[in-house]
């Protein structure tokens, strides 16, 4: 995997825009839970916000997470670097397609269902965390598309 500056720069050759963030490290899951003004999923180990990252450090990921392990850290963060430059290129869209395109450009593996997924269930933010499988489904949705083009 290239590093995250080389990562950086493909990304504004991408979304033709530059995006000045910065990285805050998560040291609970009730900090997580106070940034994000909810209780939040064990599966949750970082999010994109307003030019913010908030993230767990990367030895805390096995212990705040059951799904996942340190070598998840840089994967992660990427994802939520793509979100900052989705948003700042397109403002905020359909969560299927955000997360399916963050998924696709960080690099992440994620279990594709066989069937073409509905994207009315992956919408908005709260039913796109109840789906069943919806990181899957939301790479299916964008990969759909993209062999469309």
């Amino acid at each position: 995997m290239e590093n995250i500056d080389t990562f950086i720069s493909k990304l504004e050759d991408i979304f033709s825009v530059k995006v000045d963030f910065k990285i805050n490290y998560v040291k609970s899951r009730d900090e997580m839970d106070k940034v994000l003004k909810r209780k939040t999923e064990s599966w949750l180990v970082g999010t994109a916000r307003e030019g913010q990252i908030y993230i767990f450090p990367k030895e805390l990921f096995p212990k705040v997470s059951n799904q996942h392990s340190e070598k998840d850290f840089e994967p992660v963060l990427r994802h939520e670097i793509v979100h900052l430059f989705i948003h700042k290129a397109f403002g905020r869209g359909p969560a299927w397609f955000d997360e399916g395109l963050a998924c696709i450009l960080a690099g992440q593996k994620k279990k594709l269902p066989n069937e073409n997924p509905d994207p009315t269930e992956l919408i908005k933010g709260e039913d796109f965390r109840k789906a069943e499988n919806p990181y899957g489904k939301s790479m299916k949705l964008v990969l759909n598309l993209l062999k469309a083009i």
